[in-house]
């Protein structure tokens, strides 16, 4: 038998490198745009800047990027079934935040999803990750944005003021999914849902230091 790739492998790859392409270049056409727009909308005036604070506080957001990609890598070996190299994970979700530029940010999913075959994951759960990290992330912020309102104002009035009846109600919707995915068996949830993901092994679809990345993030 021949270890040679067939044609339609051939093919995907091929559409794989046209599609990052395309993103990268149209996400440095959307950044080029957004700065164009901002200068024109710049205010005349001398502004100072203090590059030992700029660098300083460039480290938070450097760590903190490390410890989300670190949450994925989690995320995705719970999905997969399996362990995934820690190198070319973190390598593609910066890749796949880079792609945050674009439009409504379908660049991130679909980096991923480009890139899955360097983690030897099916595209489907490396696109479905983004998904239910978005859902863990939602679910956490929500709880620690809400914890320092309550302490900065003493009263859930503030919140429901805040973010209204709805957007609490909708914290919590995301609130009881993220419950089900950390502390639920997937052989309890819809076939339908599993199957649409590809996940594989057993156990909850999200692990439990999952959510807790995203609180340190």
């Amino acid at each position: 038998m021949s270890d040679e790739p067939s044609g339609p492998s051939i093919g995907f790859a091929r559409l794989r490198t046209i599609a990052r392409l395309v993103l990268g270049v149209a996400s440095a056409i959307f950044v080029a745009v957004a700065c164009y727009k901002l200068s024109r909308r710049w205010e005349s005036g001398k502004v100072q800047v203090s590059w030992p604070w700029i660098i300083t506080s460039a480290i938070p957001i450097a760590l903190g990027t490390v410890v989300l990609a670190v949450g994925w890598k989690w995320l995705m070996e719970r999905m997969a079934g399996k362990r995934i190299p820690l190198r070319p994970c973190l390598m593609l979700h910066f890749e796949s935040q880079m792609a945050r530029y674009t439009p409504g940010k379908v660049g991130v999913p679909l980096v991923r999803m480009a890139g899955a075959a360097r983690l030897d994951v099916s595209a489907a759960i490396a696109g479905y990750s983004v998904l239910t990290e978005s859902i863990s992330m939602v679910a956490v912020g929500g709880l620690v944005g809400f914890a320092l309102l309550l302490l900065t104002t003493g009263s859930s009035g503030g919140m429901t003021q805040a973010f209204g009846v709805l957007g609490v109600l909708g914290l919590a919707a995301f609130v009881v999914v993220t419950i089900v995915l950390v502390f639920v068996d997937r052989r309890h949830l819809p076939a339908v849902v599993i199957k649409a993901m590809k996940a594989e092994g057993s156990g909850p679809l999200v692990p439990r230091r999952g959510p807790l990345a995203h609180a340190a993030y």
